[in-house]
C-alpha cells in the first residue's frame, strides 16, 4: 500500500512539474502504449509537463487539422475528435464542451498538451514508471475517470465507457443502450429526448439525432456523471455508400472497384423499409453499409434504390414503384427539391413530391436523417423541409421520399445527391512556413486547405495577396490548393500573405502568415 502511495506521489510531482523549476524548460521522458516518444516531444514549461501535439497525434493514429481563422486544432483519433485553442481551458470532445486540468501552450510555432489534461481530452490513463522514472500514457476502450491521477482524495466529477453497442431499445422506460466493453456489459439509461452525436469516421457524416439512429455494432463513447447519470453519448461508425455491380455469396463489389465482405447470416440487410437477405442484393443497387470503426465488420447495409425483394433481377421497377407490386399500388411520379448547391449551416432544404392522393409521407436523407415529415399541400403534392443545424455533414446523401397508405408503400429518389457542410474549412499547410527566414527571392508559395469528406473549396473564391497586392490572377487554384511562384524576385524583408476563400456550401475562411527575405 505504501508503494503504491509513493508511486502514485512521483507521478503527481512529474505531471505537476516537481522534476524542474518554475519557469524550467525541459524535456519529461513519456511513453504511450509502451513506445518512448523522443525526448523533443515533450516539455517542462512553467513546472507544468507538455506534450508536443504533432507527436501526440501520431502516437495516438490521430489526423490533425489547423483552422487558422479561429486557432483551433482538431484532433481526430478512432473513436474522438477533440478541438484545441491555446489558452483556452475549455476543450471540444466529441461536440461537448470539456474542461481540462490545463490549458494547452502555444510555443515554439506549435501546440502544447499538458499531460494532466490528456485523460480529459482522450480518455486515457496516465501512470508513473518507477523502474524506468517515466510517464506512461495508456488507451484503451474503456476510458479512465477524468484526473483520475491528479485528484486523488476527491470523487471524480465524470467517468467516460467506450464499448461497442450490442442492443438499442429507444422506445422503453426509459430508454436504454446494451454495450460491450473489456468484456463486461453494461446497461446505460437514456434521459428521453437526449441528443446524440454521431460521426462517420469516412467523414461522411457527422451531426446529432437521436437514440433511434444508434444501430448495434456502432463504437459509443457515454459519459456518465458521478452518480452514473448518462451525460452525453457520442456513436462513432463506418460508411461506404455506393452502387453494387455484382454480388456473390457474402460479397459485393460496388461500381468504384471498392469490395465488401459480410457475413449474410449476420449481416442486417433493408430494402424499401423493410427487413431482407443478403441474397436480395442486386447489381444497381444504390446502398448504405455500416460497420464496426475498430473491426470493420458489416453491421447494417440499407438499399437506397426504390425496388423490393420480391421482384427478380431482370425486373427491377423505376424509381418511384410500389412495394407491392400492384397496379393500384402506390405511385410516386416525381421528386424534386431546391439543393442546387451543397447546403451550409442555416439554410433550408425543400423536398417535393408528386404521387398518390392521400398517403403519408416523408423523407430521408440516406439511412442517417431519417422520417423528416411531409405535409399534402394539394391533391397528390407533398412538401417537406429540413433546416440544417451547425454540427451537421452529409457527402452524397440521397434524397428519398417514401409514400404509406394501406399498408402499401412507394420509394422514390431525388435525381441529384445531397452535400451538407457546415463545418468550415482550413488551412492544412502553408509555405513557406509561417515565420520562417529563406534565402531563395523566389520561392513556391501555397497553400493548402481542409475540407469536410475532401469535397474541396470553390476555386473560383480562392483569392491570395502579397504585401496588400493581390496576385489571384497569377495563381493555380483548385479545390486542395492555391499556389503562386513570383514572376521577379521578392524584395528582401518581411513578406505578409493572406488567402481566403470558401468551400463549396460558402463556408469562408481567411489566413495570413508571414516570411522574410534574405537577411540573418
Amino acid at each position: 500500500m505504501m508503494r503504491s502511495v509513493v508511486t502514485f506521489m512521483l507521478a503527481c510531482c512529474l505531471l505537476a512539474g516537481a522534476t524542474a523549476g518554475a519557469g524550467a524548460d525541459q524535456s519529461t521522458r513519456v511513453t504511450i502504449n509502451g513506445k518512448q516518444l523522443a525526448s523533443s516531444a515533450t516539455r517542462t514549461l512553467g513546472g507544468i509537463a507538455y506534450i508536443r501535439l504533432r507527436p501526440l497525434a501520431d502516437a495516438l493514429g490521430a489526423t490533425v487539422a489547423f483552422d487558422g481563422h479561429e486557432k483551433a486544432y482538431t484532433v481526430t483519433t478512432l473513436l474522438r475528435q477533440v478541438s484545441f485553442r491555446a489558452d483556452d481551458s475549455w476543450a471540444t470532445v466529441n461536440g461537448d464542451r470539456v474542461r481540462l486540468t490545463q490549458a494547452p501552450r502555444s510555443a515554439e510555432d506549435t501546440l502544447l498538451i499538458a499531460l494532466r489534461a490528456l485523460p480529459a481530452a482522450f480518455g486515457v490513463r496516465l501512470s508513473y514508471d518507477a523502474r524506468s522514472h517515466s510517464i506512461a500514457v495508456a488507451t484503451g476502450t474503456t476510458g479512465s475517470p477524468y484526473g483520475e491521477v491528479l485528484r486523488p482524495n476527491a470523487a471524480p466529477a465524470t467517468t467516460t465507457i467506450d464499448g461497442t453497442v450490442t442492443n438499442v431499445s429507444p422506445d422503453a422506460r426509459p430508454p436504454s443502450i446494451q454495450i460491450t466493453a473489456n468484456g463486461q456489459q453494461y446497461a446505460l439509461s437514456v434521459p428521453t429526448g437526449m441528443r446524440i452525436q454521431f460521426r462517420d469516421i469516412h467523414g461522411a457524416v457527422t451531426g446529432d439525432g437521436s437514440l433511434a439512429q444508434v444501430k448495434a455494432g456502432d463504437a459509443l463513447i457515454a459519459t456518465l456523471d458521478a452518480s452514473g447519470r448518462v451525460m452525453s453519448v457520442g456513436d462513432i461508425f463506418a460508411t461506404v455508400n455506393g452502387t453494387i455491380a455484382a454480388v456473390a455469396g457474402g460479397s459485393m463489389v460496388l461500381t468504384n472497384g471498392k469490395v465488401i465482405s459480410a457475413d449474410p447470416a449476420s449481416v442486417s440487410v433493408t430494402l424499401a423499409g423493410k427487413a431482407a437477405a443478403f441474397s436480395d442484393l442486386k447489381g444497381g443497387d444504390k446502398v448504405s453499409v455500416r460497420s464496426d470503426p475498430k473491426t470493420g465488420k458489416v453491421n447494417e447495409v440499407v438499399v437506397l434504390t426504390a425496388r423490393t425483394a420480391a421482384r427478380s433481377a431482370t425486373s427491377t421497377p423505376p424509381a418511384g414503384a410500389s412495394s407491392g407490386g400492384s397496379p393500384s399500388s402506390v405511385q410516386i411520379s416525381a421528386v424534386t427539391d431546391n439543393a442546387d448547391r451543397a447546403l451550409r449551416a442555416s439554410q433550408i432544404l425543400k423536398v417535393q413530391a408528386n404521387g398518390t392522393v392521400g398517403a403519408q409521407a416523408s423523407f430521408d436523407l440516406s439511412d442517417v436523417i431519417v422520417a423528416n415529415p411531409m405535409q399534402e399541400t394539394r391533391a397528390g403534392h407533398y412538401e417537406g423541409s429540413y433546416r440544417v443545424d451547425v454540427g451537421t455533414n452529409l457527402t452524397d446523401a440521397p434524397i428519398i421520399v417514401q409514400l404509406r397508405k394501406n399498408g402499401d408503400s412507394a420509394v422514390a429518389e431525388a435525381p441529384d445527391p445531397l452535400n451538407i457542410v457546415t463545418t468550415p474549412p482550413s488551412i492544412g499547410q502553408v509555405a513557406p512556413d509561417d515565420g520562417a527566414r529563406i534565402n531563395s527571392a523566389r520561392p513556391n508559395i501555397f497553400a493548402t486547405f481542409n475540407t469536410v469528406a475532401d469535397k474541396g473549396m470553390d476555386s473560383g473564391s480562392l483569392r491570395m495577396s502579397l504585401n496588400g497586392g493581390d496576385v489571384t490572377s497569377r495563381t493555380t487554384r483548385t479545390g486542395a490548393f492555391i499556389a503562386y511562384y513570383p514572376p521577379s524576385d521578392l524584395a528582401a524583408g518581411t513578406v505578409l500573405v493572406e488567402v481566403r476563400g470558401s468551400d463549396i456550401a460558402g463556408n469562408a475562411v481567411r489566413y495570413k502568415w508571414s516570411f522574410v527575405v534574405g537577411g540573418r
